[in-house]
């Protein structure tokens, strides 16, 4: 059990040795974490600046991602790229506010920026 501190995800309970061992062998929980860290950050992160922004509206936000791993030379395996695609309900009236978010999250995140001193991360953000 993970104690995250938080109000909206108090913590994260999970027991691996529950899993038989070929489903445990394939969780690969660490990039779920990683993963779902970066959206976390990536999806507040668009929200916020739209309200910032003036947005009138923000609608329900869904994204998902992908991440990848390599074995490197020195026979250590890492991650090297994650994709990001967001797709949020957006007012013609908003049209311009969300333009410019997005042209700013197409640098990333606090997160997601963090994370592109070590590996790609690609960004693909659409008005639905």
């Amino acid at each position: 059990m993970i104690d995250m501190g938080s109000a909206a995800l108090p913590t994260i309970t999970w027991n691996p040795l529950e899993l038989d061992p070929e489903v445990r062998k394939e969780e690969h929980i660490g990039a779920r974490f990683l993963l779902a860290a970066a959206l976390s950050c990536y999806v507040g992160t668009l929200a916020s600046d739209m309200q910032k922004g003036g947005a009138k509206h923000v609608g329900e936000i869904t994204a998902s991602g992908e991440i990848e791993k390599e074995r490197g030379i020195n026979l250590r395996t890492r991650f090297t790229h994650m994709e990001i695609q967001v797709e949020m309900p957006v007012s013609e009236e908003d049209q311009p506010v969300f333009q410019t978010v997005r042209g700013s999250l197409l640098n990333g995140s606090l997160a997601t920026y963090s994370l592109e001193e070590e590996m790609d991360v690609d960004y693909n953000i659409e008005a639905v």
